[in-house]
């Protein structure tokens, strides 16, 4: 499983929390970088958001 930036934007459309830790994150960083902090930290480590990550997206 690799990083796409697409993936992780069409997610948060699905995903309210995802969405909401993501506006609080763009605050303190760049577009870019807090997508790929969520992936590495909230995807890749909850099995629940892997597997969204790889069939609702």
């Amino acid at each position: 499983m690799k990083f796409e930036k697409a993936k992780m934007q069409s997610l948060l459309e699905h995903d309210r929390f995802l969405r909401e830790t993501y506006n609080d994150t763009i605050q303190v960083m760049d577009e870019e970088e807090a997508l790929r902090l969520l992936y590495d930290v909230m995807i890749l480590k909850e099995p629940l958001k892997q597997n969204a990550y790889l069939h609702l997206t």
